[in-house]
């Protein structure tokens, strides 16, 4: 009895992580734009990411570090070409971000990492307006989701 329990348990875990495939590399990807838009991804934004994929219960089906991997293939994806890996953030985001509520998420998300280091300057500011932009939210959704 407990072998099936384990199975459904597994099976339900794989599930789960399926179901928001999508919405972890939304985040990763965001977060990713948001953190590398002022040229420097510092300690500061690292812990700050580490602090949101903690909060965010949708990402508790994943390991800590495969969260952290996904982060750091985006980063390398911007590093290596960052027009092509911004426009595939931004497709995926588009593409899968649907509820107000979580678009408002996701600008909540890229808002805290912008002020992970305790200065948000504007590149950060635009790329925010960037994103806000692809959710199809105007400029008042992007103060007022923060």
């Amino acid at each position: 009895m407990a072998f099936i329990e384990n199975l459904f348990l597994s099976l339900a875990e794989h599930i789960e992580r399926y179901e928001h495939q999508d919405f972890l590399e939304s985040v990763t990807g965001v977060c990713a734009l948001v953190s590398s838009s002022n040229g420097n991804v510092g300690p500061q934004e690292r812990a700050r990411f580490k602090e949101v994929v903690r909060l965010l219960s949708r990402l508790k089906c994943y390991e800590a570090d495969d969260v952290l991997d996904q982060f750091n293939q985006d980063l390398k994806n911007i590093k290596n070409n960052a027009a092509d890996a911004e426009k595939a953030v931004l497709q995926k985001v588009k593409g899968t971000i649907k509820s107000k509520s979580d678009k408002e998420l996701i600008l909540k998300i890229c808002w805290a990492m912008s002020r992970a280091d305790g200065n948000v300057d504007r590149k950060e500011e635009v790329m925010i307006e960037t994103i806000a932009k692809e959710l199809g939210l105007n400029q008042r959704d992007i103060f007022n989701s923060y």
